[in-house]
């Protein structure tokens, strides 16, 4: 989405911006164009690992989506770049913020009054904004009566979770996939006791094709 292009303001003149629509990468976005999409209802998400760490994509635009009216979702793009660990991610997109108001964010820091988010908004933004960007916010995303049981426990008893005098927070800061004890997935556990049930398959399933894909182009496996 470069400053060039505007490719939403391409859309929106064109009469084809639309509320079904989900923009990644807006970090050169124009402010207009970013309240374009609010006031056609379309969402935005915020790959805030890896925006931060791939040269070229310009500065994460969670402050400005959030000054133009859209709360926007967080996602990953690229595993081979980022990890794929929604935690982390989190912290990516916090930390940028943190450079914003510690006037270090470059071009950023010369937006005056910009909203700004806590660790209570970026567990939204990994959950229900995600079900919301993707249309399934009726039936996922948050803890409500009549929706599917898709949750998550997460131990905050572990050394590196301790003292959680505030959970969200320490959550967001500190917390790692090997935090999660349960995972349920519409009512099917998915990992228990911080175990993956079937994990192993999938594991031996993943090494097979790294190794034919490294055979197929003549290189040594990874020791």
């Amino acid at each position: 989405m470069g400053a060039e292009q505007q490719a939403v303001r391409q859309l929106e003149e064109a009469g084809l911006l639309a509320s079904d629509m989900t923009f990644i990468h807006l970090c050169t976005s124009t402010d207009e164009e970013l309240r374009m999409l609010a006031a056609r209802g379309a969402t935005a998400s915020v790959a805030g690992a890896l925006e931060v760490f791939m040269p070229g994509l310009g500065q994460p635009a969670t402050n400005r989506l959030l000054a133009a009216g859209v709360r926007p979702s967080l996602s990953v793009d690229t595993e081979t770049i980022v990890s794929g660990d929604m935690f982390g991610v989190m912290r990516a997109t916090l930390a940028y913020q943190q450079l914003i108001l510690a006037g270090a964010a470059g071009p950023m820091d010369r937006v005056p009054g910009l909203p700004t988010f806590d660790a209570a908004d970026l567990l939204s933004f990994a959950t229900i904004e995600g079900a919301r960007a993707a249309g399934i916010d009726d039936r996922t995303g948050s803890l409500t009566p009549g929706k599917e049981a898709d949750l998550i426990m997460i131990r905050l008893d572990h050394a590196n979770m301790l003292p959680a005098t505030d959970v969200g927070a320490t959550i967001v800061a500190g917390g790692h996939a090997g935090n999660v004890d349960l995972v349920v997935v519409a009512g099917d556990v998915l990992k228990e006791n911080g175990v993956l049930k079937g994990g192993d398959a999938v594991f031996a399933e993943a090494a097979a094709s790294r190794d034919r894909l490294f055979h197929a182009a003549g290189l040594p496996l990874p020791v």
